[in-house]
């Protein structure tokens, strides 16, 4: 439990740090490099990493909607054809950057195991 909660915790700040200065897709390449070397088991990897970036891009987009730009909103809702209401928006954003974490969190513990 206390590995689960460390890779977490250091999933989730390392991935904000570097979302900040690197492309977006750096979100699916931590949990992995994390997962890799410290959970070695598949069902906690997957789980620290679904909840480490979906808590962190929940986080970020709450605070850039909290900033006030509807506009982005709306025409982001428009391209992923969602209705334009920021509650669906954040929504999906959310899943969809969770999945991703989650997936790469089990790709590398997956990768670890078939290593030893």
């Amino acid at each position: 439990m206390k590995r689960f909660l460390i890779t977490t915790i250091l999933t989730a700040l390392v991935a904000f740090g570097l979302e900040w200065l690197l492309p977006w897709w750096i979100i699916a390449i931590v949990p992995f490099v994390f997962c890799a070397f410290i959970l070695p088991k598949p069902g906690q990897a997957f789980l620290s990493g679904f909840l480490a970036i979906g808590l962190m891009w929940a986080g970020t987009a709450a605070w850039r909607m909290s900033e006030g730009s509807p506009e982005f909103v709306a025409a982001l809702s428009e391209v992923i054809t969602l209705p334009p209401q920021a509650s669906w928006f954040f929504l999906v954003t959310v899943f969809v950057g969770a999945l991703i974490g989650g997936l790469s969190g089990l790709s590398g513990a997956l990768l670890a195991r078939m290593r030893s």
